[in-house]
């Protein structure tokens, strides 16, 4: 597994970069995914992540630059052979009149072969043990989504590709998803690079993250640093909730102030928050509960993709 080469990382890109006519859908994109990392790549859609998978996969053809896959570049059938690389990449497909076992068993020949065992394996991790004969027109699309997952693990990869890999999952399967793909990664060793737009799972699941906006690379690093902030964010609950807020909009240091019904947040410099509390108090403002709020991928997000709005209004000039 990836263990045994440090040194090569299981995607690197370098300047890469795709345009379809006057659009460039992927824009000199520099990214490295280490061995051993569960890495989400973030981004709204038309963002450019499909693009870009779609690329790392040998299926769509660079406008510039270059990809790799374990150091071999990824437009080489090489890069995904003997079984290195499981991809599951948008709509999967079927044949309609064979059951699922019977697919598995067919596409596994076409990807390095699988045994009986391994088939069983693959779809008793994604849950479909017992319907494993079972025509796949049968099927629901949550149902072919997990097919499609079993598909890319035959044989077991060293790197697996996934885009939206909750597509169409009802919450248990959501949660059965996150469960396999930990596992994969931490019993098996199976470097994991997902594109998602659920953001929770994201963070529950990803050791890495990229946000790519308008086809570039606007954030890339671990989960904890990226949500390291200098600034904490509390919520306190107060009785008189406007008065607080009006209080504290005028406290030096204090970035923002906001009553959301009986509570107050805000937003202050780590240091500052007993400072808060005392004045309050001195102010005749009882302070019932102060509540830390943890920063999440949601919001750094949604500040990245503020940013990204700000930066097409500025180069539109229609700021």
């Amino acid at each position: 597994m990836c263990q045994t080469m440090p040194e090569t990382p299981a995607i690197q890109t370098q300047n890469l970069s795709k345009r379809f006519g006057r659009i460039e859908a992927v824009s000199s994109l520099d990214l490295t995914v280490e061995c051993g990392e569960i890495f989400g790549f973030l981004g709204p859609n038309g963002a450019g992540k499909t693009t870009t998978i779609r690329m790392l996969m040998g299926l769509v053809r660079p406008s510039a630059g270059q990809a790799f896959i374990f150091g071999r570049p990824a437009s080489s059938p090489q890069a995904r052979a003997d079984g290195r690389v499981g991809a599951l990449v948008e709509t999967p497909a079927f044949y309609e009149y064979l059951s699922a076992r019977a697919n598995l068993a067919l596409f596994a020949e076409l990807s390095g072969g699988a045994d009986v065992k391994q088939i069983d394996t693959a779809l008793e991790q994604v849950g479909l043990r017992g319907r494993e004969r079972d025509k796949v027109r049968a099927y629901s699309h949550g149902m072919r989504q997990r097919l499609a997952l079993a598909q890319a693990l035959l044989p077991l990869p060293r790197l697996l590709v996934v885009d939206e890999p909750a597509l169409g999952l009802d919450p248990q399967g959501l949660a059965d998803v996150r469960k396999l793909l930990i596992d994969l990664n931490r019993q098996h060793g199976v470097t994991i690079f997902l594109s998602s737009h659920l953001l929770h799972e994201v963070e529950q699941m990803c050791t890495d993250v990229g946000v790519i906006i308008n086809g570039r690379l606007v954030a890339r690093g671990k989960v904890e640093q990226l949500l390291s902030q200098p600034e904490a964010k509390v919520e306190l609950r107060v009785d008189d909730a406007a008065r607080a807020a009006q209080e504290l909009a005028h406290v030096p240091g204090v970035i923002r102030a906001e009553v959301w019904g009986a509570s107050v947040s805000v937003v202050c410099p780590r240091g500052a928050i007993p400072d808060i509390n005392e004045l309050l108090v001195e102010r005749g403002i009882r302070v019932q509960a102060i509540k830390p709020c943890a920063p999440t991928l949601e919001e750094l997000y949604m500040q990245l993709m503020k940013g990204g709005e700000d930066a097409n209004r500025t180069e539109a000039g229609t700021e």
